[in-house]
């Protein structure tokens, strides 16, 4: 099981980066359906965003399952990188800079 929390905890160690502020997506079971909730598409603090997103998920095959994310430290943006059903945690660089890109993003792995 995965969980977008830890991920972003462990990559604020491996960066050496607190995260500033994060954007929660609607949940990939509900994304096509209804409204976002209060706390949906709106900026939210470091310890609101990890508390929304401290969820376990399956990060195999077989689709997102979890919550779409923005999530900003002072030099990147992380990510969820869905591809062909397996999530991960990516990041894209806050500002421009000289860099090899990747699909999805670079990886935290």
């Amino acid at each position: 099981m995965a969980n977008i929390k830890e991920w972003l905890e462990s990559a604020e160690r491996e960066f050496g980066e607190m995260i500033e502020a994060v954007v929660v997506g609607k949940h990939d079971d509900r994304w096509r359906s209804g409204a976002p909730l209060p706390d949906e598409d709106v900026v939210l603090s470091r310890e609101d965003g990890l508390r929304k997103l401290d969820q376990e998920f399956d990060c195999g095959f077989g689709g997102a399952d979890c919550f779409p994310m923005y999530a900003w430290t002072k030099t990147r943006v992380f990510l969820v990188h869905e591809y062909d059903g397996a999530t991960k945690l990516g990041w894209v660089p806050r500002n421009p800079q000289a860099i090899a890109p990747d699909f999805g993003g670079n990886s935290c792995e």
